[in-house]
């Protein structure tokens, strides 16, 4: 189901398999059938917490729930409607093409969305331009655009909120291999710090919009473009990076930084973006 359907199902598809999932042609309600006795119940619980009000997803670039409904095993999430499609159809069609101010209006608002999750100790997994929605009109420097996050289907608690103690996880962790952090394939049995994943998937959004390429297929030793880079940090052989502004690429260098103890997190992101030189905004 695209992510810029009018209204999101945040919907674990694996439980119940995307046959059972609709879209309903009249209403653009999205819905899946849960059958309570495979679910687990803390997995179930948090398809609604990490929309829910006690987070104050609203102007914070999250997709807000409007309304939840559960009636005999069917349940249904209705999310607010964002009429511009996602951040992909803007970049397919071309308006971010030397339009740094509106990569760099995008990007604040995604960190933006980014940061309050990691504030609350969730963090999203999933993050590319297929799961950014937009809304308003883009027309050159007379844009006004709104962005934010949706699809938390493979968000995860990362803080516990009543311990303030950190969760990490191993074993196989979900994503999009594009925007997936080279610690997730490692051969060695690894913790992810899964805000750090978040750090590195928002790096390459920023570099997708600024070059219009991906500076690698996969961030493992096995990528002919990535080796270099993961060994050496060298970028010579990054597709697009001569495509890069320079007054980015310090950024860009933070954020997909190899270690994820090096990385910067998410409020650097935000300060960094904030101090950019030159006349971006």
């Amino acid at each position: 189901m695209p992510a810029h359907q009018n209204l999101v199902a945040l919907i674990r598809s694996s439980v119940s398999g995307p046959e059972n999932m609709e879209v309903g042609s009249s209403a653009s309600v999205s819905s899946a059938l849960k059958d309570r006795s495979v679910v687990d119940e803390d997995a179930f619980d948090f398809e609604i917490f990490d929309v829910s009000e006690d987070l104050g997803f609203n102007d914070v670039h999250c997709l807000t729930l409007e309304r939840s409904t559960s009636e005999e095993g069917d349940f249904t999430l209705v999310e607010e409607f964002c009429d511009g499609g996602s951040l992909s159809d803007l970049i397919i069609q071309g308006y971010l093409e030397y339009n740094e101010p509106l990569a760099v209006t995008i990007m604040q608002q995604l960190v933006c969305g980014v940061m309050h999750m990691h504030v609350h100790g969730v963090a999203h997994c999933d993050i590319k331009p297929e799961n950014i929605v937009v809304s308003g009109h883009v027309a050159g420097e007379d844009s006004h655009i709104c962005a934010k996050l949706c699809d938390f289907e493979h968000a995860v608690v990362v803080t516990d909120v009543l311990t303030q103690s950190s969760r990490r996880s191993s074993g196989r962790c979900s994503g999009t291999i594009p925007y997936c952090a080279p610690e997730m394939f490692s051969n060695q049995p690894t913790e992810y710090d899964h805000k750090a994943l978040d750090v590195w998937s928002c790096g390459i959004v920023l570099y997708v919009m600024l070059s219009g390429l991906f500076p690698w297929c996969k961030a493992a030793l096995e990528d002919d473009y990535c080796r270099l880079y993961l060994i050496s940090g060298d970028t010579r052989d990054l597709d697009g990076w001569d495509q890069i502004p320079a007054r980015f690429r310090p950024l860009l260098l933070g954020m997909l930084q190899v270690d994820p103890s090096k990385r910067l997190i998410i409020q650097e992101v935000e300060r960094c973006l904030s101090e950019l030189p030159g006349d971006v905004t």
